[in-house]
C-alpha cells in the first residue's frame, strides 16, 4: 500500500520497543529495549538511556549514556545518535539494513526487527566520516547469496548516507539533536536494563505531524494515548553545535581506509527481503479503543516469542497458529499437502467478488473474472484500509519462488482472509462472494453466505492453549487486529491464565470483553 495515501497517525509517548536484529541467513545479532520519544516526518525516534543493556550472540555490554535511534518510515538503514557524555567513539552509528518491519505484541510492546547487511556509515565525534565493514559484505553477499536487489539497494543506501552525512543534511543534525535532548530530560534505564520514562507527566493530547506508514487512517481513528510529536513542548531547542573533541575510542574502534566518497547521490528506495522470524504482525498498531493508557504493564520476560519453523514442503496449518507460536491458538489440525489441490485458480472461473491475494498487486479483488479496485464496489473506507493490508500482508510475507518468508505467521493471512470475505458480503448484499487463499490454490475456494445463514466461528477461552493468550480459535476483531485483542484484555487474559484459569466470575467477564471486540458473527465459549 502506497504509504503516501495513509493519515498521520498518534504514537504513544514512552511505549516500550523491544528492537531485535538478526543477519540474513537469520542468525541473531543485536537485541535491546527502547522507548518511543516521538515521531516525525523522517521516521519513528526511540531512546535509551545509561544503564541500558545491549546484547548480541558473545557480547553483552551496559550503555553509559543516552542515545536516540531513528527507524526511517523508508530506507535501508538505522542510524542511532549518541551522547557525548558516555564512551561511545560515533557520533552517529548507522546500520545498513534492510527496511524496518514493526509488530504490536499480544504483551502491548512493540517490536521492531531488520537485517543487517554489515554495511556501516559512521561519523566520528571528531568529524570523520567513513565506512565500515565493506569486506564483511562482500563476503556475506556471497556466502549468504544477498539477491542483485538487496545488494544494490545496500550500496545506494551507503552511498547516499555518506552525501547527506558529509553535507550534514537532516535528519542527522539538529533534528536529531533535538530528539537526543528529550531522551535525555526524560529516559532513563530500569534494574533489567530496558529504557524507562523518568517522569509521567501529561504529555498534551496532539496528532504528530507525520505519522508512521504503518498506519492506516481507518487505525489512526481508533488509536489512543498520547501522542508525540515535534516541536515545543516535546522536543528542547537544538543544543549548540558539537566541537570536534572526541571521546575516548576504543582500542578496536574501526578505522578508514580510504576517502569518503563525494557527489550528490539520489535517495535509494528500500527493497523487499527476508526479515528476522520476529514479532506478531501489526495491521492494526493502535487499536486500543478501551482507555486512555497507550500500553499496561506486563511484569514478564520480553525475550523474542518462540520462532515458527516453516519449510514450506509437507503440511499447512489449516486453522490457527502452529503450536508453539505466541497469540491465540486453535489446535492443530494439519493436512498433507499431496491431498490439497494446489492447482492455481482462473478468476474467470468465479462469478461475482472474488477474493485472492496476488503478488505486486494491490487490491485482492476481482468481478466476474475482471481485476477491481475495492472503490468500485463502494465499499466503506475502513474495510478498503483492510483488504489493501491484506494484500501488503502476502507481497511481504510470500515469495513466488522461496514460499513463505521465516517470520509469516500463515495462519494470521488465511484468518484475515476468512473475516474479510464476512466483511465484503456484509456490505455487497446480494452479490456472490467467494474467498481464495493463494497459497492453497484450488483447495481453499470457498463462498461466503449471508450473515443470517453462516454459523458462528467459536473461539474458547481456554488456561491451557499452547499460544501466549489462553485462546484457542481464529481471532480477528471488530477493528482487524487479528491474533491478539486491546492490551488490556490481553492483560487480563495473562493474568488469569497466570493464576491457573480458576476464577470463573474472571471468565465469564473476559468472555463478555472477548464477543464485545469480536462481534456478531464469533461465539465466545
Amino acid at each position: 500500500m502506497d504509504a503516501g495515501g495513509l493519515s498521520p497517525a498518534e504514537l504513544p509517548f514512552g511505549a516500550r520497543v523491544h528492537a531485535v536484529f538478526t543477519k540474513y541467513d537469520g542468525s541473531p545479532h543485536w537485541e535491546y529495549d527502547l522507548v518511543v520519544v516521538g515521531v516525525d516526518e523522517y521516521g519513528v525516534w526511540v531512546g535509551g538511556a545509561p544503564g541500558g543493556s545491549i546484547a548480541r550472540p558473545g557480547l553483552e555490554f551496559t550503555s553509559d549514556a543516552h542515545w536516540v535511534t531513528l527507524y526511517p518510515h523508508d530506507g535501508m538503514w538505522v542510524a542511532t545518535f549518541n551522547d557525548s557524555a558516555g564512551t561511545f567513539s560515533s557520533r552517529i552509528y548507522v546500520d545498513v539494513t534492510t527496511q524496518a518491519t514493526w509488530w504490536h505484541r499480544p504483551d502491548g510492546v512493540l517490536s521492531v526487527s531488520a537485517v543487517d547487511l554489515d554495511l556501516d556509515v559512521i561519523r566520528r565525534f571528531s568529524g570523520e566520516l567513513f565506512v565500515d565493514d565493506e569486506d564483511e559484505f562482500d563476503e556475506h553477499r556471497r556466502e549468504m547469496s544477498y539477491p542483485a536487489d538487496v545488494v544494490e539497494g545496500a550500496r545506494a543506501a551507503t552511498a547516499w548516507l555518506v552525501d547527506r552525512m558529509g553535507e550534514r543534511a537532516e535528519p542527522f543534525e539538529d533534528v536529531a539533536e533535538s530528539w537526543l535532548t528529550l531522551c535525555r530530560e526524560r529516559v532513563a534505564s530500569d534494574e533489567r536494563g530496558r529504557a524507562v520514562l523518568t517522569s509521567s507527566a501529561h504529555v498534551e493530547d496532539e496528532p504528530v505531524d507525520a505519522g508512521p506508514s504503518w498506519v492506516s487512517s481507518s487505525q489512526a481513528d481508533e488509536a489512543p494515548g498520547t501522542p508525540a510529536r515535534v516541536g515545543d513542548p516535546f522536543v528542547a531547542e537544538p543544543s549548540a553545535t558539537l566541537t570536534d573533541e572526541e571521546t575516548a575510542a576504543p582500542a578496536d574502534a574501526p578505522v578508514v581506509d580510504g576517502p569518503v566518497s563525494e557527489g550528490s547521490v539520489a535517495e535509494p528506495a528500500a527493497v523487499s527481503s527476508p526479515s528476522p522470524p520476529a514479532e506478531e504482525d501489526l495491521l492494526a498498531v493502535w487499536s486500543d479503543e478501551a482507555g486512555d493508557a497507550p500500553l499496561v504493564e506486563v511484569d514478564e520476560d520480553d525475550e523474542p516469542a518462540v520462532e515458527v519453523e516453516r519449510d514450506g514442503g509437507e503440511s499447512w496449518s489449516g486453522h490457527g497458529r502452529s503450536g508453539g507460536d505466541r497469540g491465540v491458538v486453535v489446535a492443530d489440525v494439519s493436512h498433507d499437502l499431496e491431498d490439497i489441490d494446489t492447482t492455481p485458480v482462473d478468476p474467470s472461473e468465479v462469478t461475482g467478488v472474488l477474493l485472492t491475494t496476488e503478488t505486486g498487486r494491490e487490491s485482492p479483488l476481482y468481478f466476474d473474472g475482471r481485476p477491481i479496485e475495492p472503490e468500485e464496489l463502494d465499499l466503506s473506507p475502513e474495510l478498503v484500509d483492510h483488504l489493501r493490508d491484506w494484500s501488503d500482508r502476502w507481497t511481504r510475507d510470500f515469495d513466488p519462488v522461496r514460499g513463505w518468508q521465516p517470520r509469516a505467521v500463515i495462519a494470521d493471512y488465511e484468518a484475515l482472509g476468512r473475516w474479510l470475505g464476512r466483511r465484503v458480503k456484509d456490505e455487497v448484499g446480494g452479490l456472490a462472494v467467494t474467498v481464495q487463499l493463494a497459497h492453497l490454490g484450488r483447495s481453499s475456494l470457498f463462498p461466503i453466505a449471508a450473515a443470517e445463514d453462516r454459523p458462528a466461528e467459536v473461539v474458547e477461552l481456554d488456561a491451557d492453549a499452547p499460544g501466549e493468550l489462553p485462546v484457542r480459535g481464529d481471532v480477528v476483531t471488530r477493528v482487524g487486529t487479528v491474533g491478539c485483542f486491546t492490551s488490556e484484555v490481553n492483560a487480563r487474559l495473562l493474568d488469569w491464565r497466570a493464576l491457573g484459569g480458576a476464577d470463573e466470575a474472571e471468565a465469564d467477564e473476559l468472555r463478555r470483553f472477548m464477543s464485545d471486540e469480536l462481534g456478531p458473527d464469533y461465539e465466545v465459549r
